[in-house]
């Protein structure tokens, strides 16, 4: 699967740290998913520099092929 642009944004909704992703790569999560918007594992009382530091650590796994082997959606 070819992305011709993207970006992500932290953010806090509903007490976590989220992920937003936009451009081509929001547009897949958004068909694929309902919501470009995916949680991270951290409460956002934590500092957004750690939860920064989570996302660094696995970034690896926001991959287009670990998310969306093979270009398979819904």
């Amino acid at each position: 699967m070819k992305l011709e642009s993207f970006e992500m944004n932290l953010v806090t909704r509903n007490g976590l740290w989220c992920v937003v992703f936009e451009g081509d790569l929001g547009e897949q999560f958004q068909k694929t998913f309902g919501s470009n918007v995916v949680p991270l594992p951290i409460e956002s009382s934590v500092p957004r520099s750690q939860a920064l530091e989570h996302l660094e650590r696995h970034k690896d796994s926001l991959s287009m092929d670990h998310l969306f082997p093979a270009g398979n959606s819904r």
